[in-house]
């Protein structure tokens, strides 16, 4: 008798759960889709040629390994840009007797940007390269520690208006620290110590440029919300 009281309890409680379910389930057949509403679209990406970046900071030519690469792979990584096809900007350049050096003149730049159909052009600049390079330590061993500060300017020249409207800038660092035994002096600045090694010049350039490509994706938008 109680086998079958306990299938009775688990069968009427099932059936109670499986209708909970039903009834707190949407209906599909009472969905109605309104074909007037907008759907979401993607975010808009705007249309900007990239200028290699101009070396102006003293001794940083070590700092100009694949830094124009790497600042097209941050700007696309924002989601904002639609990037040009470098190609296309030394085309231009060509076919109208002009230098890269060029196009860092405002004007020519506009006239650039609107031939290659841009609705920015980006001009950029590497404006500070700190490298320091500290060796010290005891009796028994010597420390070497290096340190890079880079900074890169940029200016968003907006072609249609012909000015510039926007100005940022990244800044980036990197810090490495070793040591080996020998017998050293105090810990001080060393120029004679040698250079600074490129990986701490890599990965306080990749800091600049992300910083450099945030930066700028954060005023575009600022620009287009007002």
């Amino acid at each position: 008798m109680k086998k079958w009281i306990k299938v009775f309890l688990f069968l009427f409680f099932s059936c109670a759960t499986v209708g909970s379910i039903s009834f707190c389930a949407p209906s599909y057949e009472n969905i109605k889709i309104d074909i007037n509403k907008p759907s979401l679209s993607p975010p808009q990406r705007y249309s900007i040629a990239v200028t290699p970046v101009q070396i102006s900071a003293p001794g940083a030519m070590r700092v100009g390994q694949g830094i124009d690469d790497m600042l097209i792979v941050a700007l696309m990584q924002t989601s904002c840009f639609k990037i040009l096809e470098r190609k296309e900007i030394e085309k231009v350049l060509r076919e109208q007797g002009l230098q890269i050096q060029d196009i860092f003149d405002e004007k020519t730049a506009v006239r650039v940007g609107r031939l290659v159909g841009a609705k920015y052009i980006l001009l950029n600049y590497l404006a500070q390269y700190s490298p320091e390079i500290k060796t010290g330590g005891t009796a028994f061993h010597k420390n070497y520690y290096q340190q890079v500060n880079i900074v890169i300017s940029s200016r968003i020249v907006d072609v249609e208006k012909g000015e510039v409207i926007v100005a940022a800038n990244g800044m980036g660092e990197w810090k490495k620290a070793h040591w080996k035994w020998q017998k050293s002096s105090i810990y001080d600045v060393d120029p004679g110590a040698g250079e600074v090694d490129q990986d701490v010049i890599n990965n306080a350039l990749q800091n600049a440029i992300n910083d450099l490509a945030n930066n700028i994706a954060r005023e575009i938008k600022r620009v287009h919300e007002f």
